[in-house]
């Protein structure tokens, strides 16, 4: 079988350039976000500001202070339902998982709380 010669005059439809035309088509999607966000400001200060307490790690926002309390009860949670996998499950490997969850959001909530003070 001989191979076939290259075709000619197909413009943008050639290989060459469908992959620059998706190559321009990446930049562009790449860029517009970038130049839709220049007008606006950065964080607002009065976001960072409002409430906020210096502690030996850093500064601590309203929003730190919610995630910490969400991590608290989502661990209390887990907490829960690791006893229970631990009491009430029928095989090793479901206690054993029970097991780790209470151990692991134990220390978890001794660090959070630990935190939030």
């Amino acid at each position: 079988m001989r191979p076939r010669p290259p075709v000619k005059g197909r413009g943008i439809f050639s290989g060459t350039g469908l992959i620059l035309s998706v190559l321009a088509g990446t930049v562009v999607a790449l860029l517009v976000p970038l130049w839709s966000y220049t007008h606006r400001s950065a964080t607002p200060p009065d976001l960072l500001s409002a409430r906020t307490v210096a502690t030996q790690y850093g500064p601590l926002s309203e929003l730190d202070r919610d995630f910490v309390t969400n991590v608290r009860l989502t661990g209390l949670w887990e907490l829960t339902a690791g006893q229970q996998a631990e009491e009430k499950g029928t095989t090793d490997a479901v206690r054993s998982a029970g097991r780790h969850l209470v151990q692991g959001h134990t220390s978890l909530d001794r660090r959070v709380r630990d935190v939030a003070a």
